[in-house]
């Protein structure tokens, strides 16, 4: 008698066959789904990433603000000892 060219040809290998076609259709379906959740993660990590730089970009903006206004009022405040200085100078 001969042998069954190929596994699948047996017929004891047919359940075991179609058992571990099913255990990896199972398994691909969680890598799918794994896949998935990281993606939905990875979306959600980059969305706040962004409004992470806007808030350091606002930021930012308000302390240059912040540092001009303090350097126009020290520009402003000098400038007023400065005449009055000469005027006491030149009374």
């Amino acid at each position: 008698m001969a042998q069954p060219s190929s596994v699948e040809a047996t017929p004891s290998a047919r359940p075991r066959f179609r058992r571990l076609k099913r255990l990896v259709s199972l398994q691909a379906g969680l890598v799918e789904r794994a896949y998935e959740e990281v993606d939905r993660a990875q979306a959600r990590w980059v969305e706040q990433g962004n409004l992470q730089f806007d808030e350091v970009n606002d930021l930012m903006k308000s302390q240059f603000n912040a540092v001009n206004e303090l350097a126009r009022a020290w520009r402003k405040l000098t400038l007023s000892a400065f005449k009055a200085s000469v005027e006491l100078l030149t009374r």
